[in-house]
Order: structure tokens, then C-alpha cells, then sequence
């Protein structure tokens, strides 16, 4: 077991540690199983035996005997298999709990780094199956162990030379398990990698259907599905031929033990050198502990494949920085809002993405971020957002270095709408309101009249309790930027940062927008980044970036005068506004 994997299995103690009385009871309730199975052939080989000899005296009890103990040993197993189930279902929440938790914690960089279906595949499938096979494997391994030390002495004891060649033929099954165990773990990674790539089609598929259907893409990502589908499918056949093989190998091996034990075992009841109902137990017993080793050795089959889950885990929780690190413990209460870059530069794959950005948006008005795609706009709005961390320099709010800030309270003091809204899979009044208590239905109606979404709303046969699909599907894209405008305008922060808030909006739309904007701008310290022209104009405060770095700021007016190659930038979106082009990022 490679290191990693070792330090996650010692993190993962504690989750089966808070069930460790419920653990031992189900122990307890397998090594009773053990001793009960052990007793059912002695006392069948004896029943049969009275009945060969005729002999009704005892008959009765033995057959007592045996009901009582198939009575104890139902009642066993169906409470060992629902406590164990119990357990699994508690320990895969709470793993999976701590992570979701890593996920939503970890650095954006590093959540970009992961491929979404590779990631869902962690979560959702490497996660549950850790908790269940840790358990079966703890489980199976000390009740085959149990079962093949009480099977072994009584073997023995019974017959030493029917003993001796079942003892003898372990060895080789454990040989074939060992062999086949290896490329069954290769194999099993083959086809985690092959899954993840198909299922990040699967996932590209279905988030951009419309896209495939527009481009009339339908045959090709037909044909591409098949091929992905059929290259998983081939990689599962690899993996069962191997298993098979393993299987048959061993169940041959095993055959031809039996068939020995079986030859050896009658040749000594005709020679009077072993009572015949001592055989039928033993038979039996060698059946058991046939199947007990060979459980014991697919066990390491089982732990092969575990392996490869716990190291794909392993890459999640090991391998990348928290960011809540990054924060500090300075609370950001009653805050201004003054927010200053101080010479800040941002490095991405060692290349530049912005150089030397330094300016001031103050508490109380509204800075226009304007520039063209990839020019670092939204990079600059998530170094604010903390999603980045600086390369050089520092961003401060109220003259406070950002990261010295709890996450938290830094948070909870930002508006942010995106340029594609998202939206939960929740109600209407929920995904505004965000389950925040302290909001009122009433302040809820007035702001989505002022954005004109009010009667939208109610026209739906639930109205405000309407659920959402996924992230808005069930919406147009100006209901949706309305309903985000309506979250931001209700938390009434003093940092708002508008990411092209009036992409999908009517002019009609826009003039409320501009209207509820002006009345905040004297109270709030406002990013807005947009490419309506006039936007720009309306707002008048200009920062102008190109290629990650400060062209020019200042008065829009001034600068369309003064500075040609802003001049240029701003009469480009102008036309494309009149040819009706979406330039935004």
C-alpha cells in the first residue's frame, strides 16, 4: 500500500471508531454464527446415522436440536446484516460529509484541476464503496479467520490424513488469488480512468444539449458516445475475463481437493478406520473451510480494488490546499467598503495575467471595468472574490490586507452577480432569499415589482414557492438575471460586483437596473463589468484593461476625448451593439 493511502486509512479511523460498540456486538454476533455452524454437521452425521441404525430414542432431540439452532442462527444473521448495514449507511454520510466539505473548501485552482465527472465519481460512487468494503473486509477477514483456525484443530482432530490434504492444497488456491489479485487491481484502475472520461462526456452531453442540437452536432456526439461507451464496455470484459479466470482456477483446485478428500474418505470408512458419521461432518466442515480460505483470499481481491479508490480519495483530501488557510481571524464587521489594489500581479501556469494593477474603487461610487475577452476581468474579480490568491502585491478593504480576513465575515459582506446566473434547485423565494431567515416576504415582493419579475411570478401556478430546474433551465436568461438582481439587492452589501448584470435584459429592464443602481452607488462600493456602451456612459467611471494590464481610468467623457486607443475600444462596442453581437466574456 503505497504511503498516501496508509495516512488516509489512519484518517479515516475516527469515522469507525464513533461505532466501535456497534462493531463488536456484530463481531460477537459472527463468532456465534462460527461456533453454530460448527455444531449443525456433528449433529446431522449423528441423525443420519440413528436413522441408518433405526434407532427413534434420540431422533426427536436431534431434530430439536437442529431447529433450535437454525432458529438462533436466522436471528443472528438478520440482526448482524442490519447493524452492519446501519453502519456502512452512517459511516459513507459522514465520509462523505468530510468530502463534500474538502471539495467546497479547497482552493478554486485546485477544484478547476479536476475533471467534474472524475470528481462526482469520487464522491458519489470511490467514497461509499471505501466505507462498506473497510467494513466487509474487517468483517469477512476475522470471520474466515475465526472459521479456519476452529475448522483447521477440529479437522485434524477428527482425521489427521484428511487434515493434512486439505491443508496442503491452500496453499496453491492462495497462490492463483495472490496472482490474479495484482491484475485485477491494474485492470480495476483501466476501467475507473476509462469511466471518468465517459462520464465527463456524459455530463458535456447533457449541459449543452442545446448546443448539439443548434450546431447539429446529434451524429457526431452519437458516434462519440458509442465509441466511449464501447471502449468502457470492452475494459469491463478485460476485467470479468480475469475474474473469471481466477474463479474457474480456483474452483478447480478446489474440486480436485475434494474429489482426494472423497477417495482417501471412503477408502477409510471401508477399512473401518473412520466412523461414517465423523465423515459426513467432515466433509462438511473441509466444504466450510474451502469456502471460508477461499473468502479469506478474495479478500485480497476486494482490497486491490479498495486500493484504487482509497488512492483516487487520496489525490482529493492529500493533495490540495484549503483555502480557509489563506484566511485570517480579522473580523470584517461594519466595513466601509473602500476596496484598493496595490500593485498586484497574477501569475497563471507561469504566465502573466495581470501586471502591476493598482487603483481604488471608494465606498460610495461605481467603477466600470471594461476591456476585451481575456484582458483579466474576471480574474481581478476573483482575486477580490479570494477564488485566486496574489502572485505580488496586495488587495485591502478599508485599508486591510483581504487575507487577513475570516472567510466568513469577508464573504458575507460581497454581492456578487455572475454573468451566467445560477440558479438552486430550489423555490423561486428560496434561490432569492438564499433560506436566510432574516428576509421578509414583503421585502422579497417589493424589490422583484422594482425589477418588473413580480408579475412573472405570480402568473406561475405556485408562484414565489415555483421550483427551479437545475441552475435555471426553467427560466429565460433575463428572469434569471432578474431573480440574481433581486438576491443582490436584498443582501444590500457595502462590496457589490456585477459581472455583466444586464447581459440578458430589455432596455426597459436596463433602465429600472440603472435606476436601483444610482440608488445604492452613494452606500456601496460597486464593481460593475459590463460591454453595454451605455452602461458605460450612464456610469461615467472607467477602468480600461487590455492584455492584464491598466490602459487608462478615469471620466468616460475625458477619456473618449483624450485617449484614441479607449476611443476605438468603446465605438467597437457600439457597433457590435448595433449589429446586436454578444461580446461579453
Amino acid at each position: 500500500m503505497e504511503k498516501g493511502s496508509y495516512k488516509l486509512l489512519l484518517k479515516l479511523i475516527p469515522f469507525f471508531k464513533k461505532f466501535k460498540l456497534l462493531i463488536f456486538l456484530i463481531e460477537l454476533l459472527l463468532i456465534l454464527q462460527v461456533i453454530l455452524n460448527v455444531l449443525q454437521p456433528l449433529l446431522w452425521g449423528k441423525l443420519l446415522v440413528l436413522l441408518f441404525n433405526k434407532s427413534s430414542d434420540l431422533l426427536i432431540y436431534y431434530i430439536i436440536g437442529i431447529t433450535g439452532i437454525y432458529v438462533i442462527l436466522s436471528i443472528c444473521e438478520v440482526t448482524e446484516k442490519y447493524l452492519k448495514e446501519k453502519v456502512a449507511l452512517e459511516i459513507t454520510y459522514n465520509i462523505k460529509t468530510y468530502l463534500y466539505h474538502t471539495v467546497i473548501h479547497m482552493e478554486y485552482n485546485d477544484f478547476l484541476s479536476f475533471e467534474k465527472g472524475n470528481l462526482q465519481q469520487i464522491l458519489e460512487s470511490d467514497a461509499p464503496s471505501i466505507a462498506s468494503s473497510i467494513l466487509n473486509y474487517f468483517f469477512e477477514t476475522s470471520l474466515n479467520i475465526i472459521q479456519i483456525t476452529i475448522l483447521t484443530i477440529i479437522m485434524l482432530k477428527m482425521n489427521l490424513l484428511l487434515g493434512i490434504i486439505i491443508l496442503l492444497f491452500t496453499p496453491l488456491i492462495a497462490l492463483t488469488n495472490i496472482k490474479y489479485g495484482f491484475k485485477i487491481k491494474e485492470q480495476g484502475k483501466k476501467i475507473l480512468n476509462t469511466r471518468d472520461k465517459y462520464i465527463n462526456f456524459i455530463h458535456q452531453i447533457l449541459y449543452g444539449l442545446k448546443s448539439i442540437k443548434v450546431l447539429g452536432l446529434r451524429n457526431i456526439v452519437l458516434d462519440t458516445y458509442k465509441e466511449k461507451a464501447i471502449n468502457v464496455k470492452n475494459k469491463q470484459l478485460q476485467f470479468s475475463k480475469i475474474e473469471i479466470t481466477a474463479y474457474f482456477v480456483k474452483n478447480t483446485l478446489s474440486f480436485i481437493m475434494s474429489i482426494i478428500v472423497l477417495v482417501v474418505g471412503c477408502v477409510m470408512i471401508l477399512k473401518d478406520r473412520l466412523l461414517y458419521e465423523y465423515y459426513i461432518a467432515f466433509t462438511a466442515y473441509s466444504d466450510r473451510f474451502a469456502l471460508a480460505y477461499s473468502n479469506l483470499l478474495n479478500q485480497n481481491i476486494s482490497i486491490k480494488q479498495l486500493l484504487n479508490s482509497i488512492e483516487r480519495i487520496n489525490n482529493l483530501v492529500e493533495n490540495h490546499e484549503i483555502e480557509d488557510a489563506r484566511f485570517g481571524n480579522h473580523r470584517c464587521d461594519n466595513i466601509v467598503g473602500d476596496i484598493e489594489f496595490h500593485d498586484v500581479t497574477f501569475m497563471y501556469d507561469k504566465k502573466p495575467v495581470l501586471e502591476n494593477i493598482s487603483f481604488k474603487v471608494n465606498a460610495g461610487s461605481i467603477l466600470t471595468l471594461v476591456g476585451d475577452n481575456g484582458c483579466g476581468k474576471s480574474t481581478l474579480v476573483n482575486l477580490i472574490l479570494r477564488l485566486y490568491k496574489c502572485t505580488k502585491g496586495k488587495i485591502t478593504v478599508d485599508n486591510i490586507d483581504i487575507s487577513e480576513y475570516d472567510y466568513s465575515s469577508y464573504i458575507s459582506n460581497i454581492s456578487v452577480i455572475n454573468q451566467s446566473p445560477f440558479m438552486f434547485d430550489m423555490s423561486i423565494y428560496d434561490n432569492i432569499t438564499l433560506k436566510n431567515s432574516q428576509y421578509t416576504y414583503g421585502q422579497v415582493v417589493k424589490i422583484t415589482k422594482e425589477l418588473g419579475i413580480h408579475d412573472f411570478i405570480m402568473s406561475l401556478e405556485k408562484g414565489y414557492n415555483t421550483k427551479i430546474l437545475q441552475n435555471g433551465v426553467s427560466l429565460s436568461g433575463g428572469q434569471a438575471q432578474k431573480l440574481m438582481l433581486a438576491r443582490t439587492i436584498l443582501k444590500e452589501n457595502k462590496i457589490m460586483i456585477l459581472d455583466e448584470p444586464t447581459n440578458f435584459l430589455d432596455g426597459k429592464s436596463i433602465h429600472r437596473f440603472i435606476n436601483i443602481l444610482n440608488r445604492f452607488k452613494n452606500n456601496n462600493s460597486i464593481l460593475l463589468i459590463t460591454h453595454n456602451p451605455e452602461l458605460i456612459k450612464e456610469i461615467n467611471n472607467v477602468l480600461y484593461l487590455a492584455e492584464g494590464n491598466i490602459v487608462c481610468q478615469g471620466n468616460h467623457n475625458e477619456l473618449y476625448e483624450k485617449n484614441p486607443i479607449y476611443r476605438t475600444f468603446y465605438d467597437k462596442l457600439k457597433h457590435d451593439k448595433c449589429l446586436n453581437i454578444n461580446v461579453s466574456y
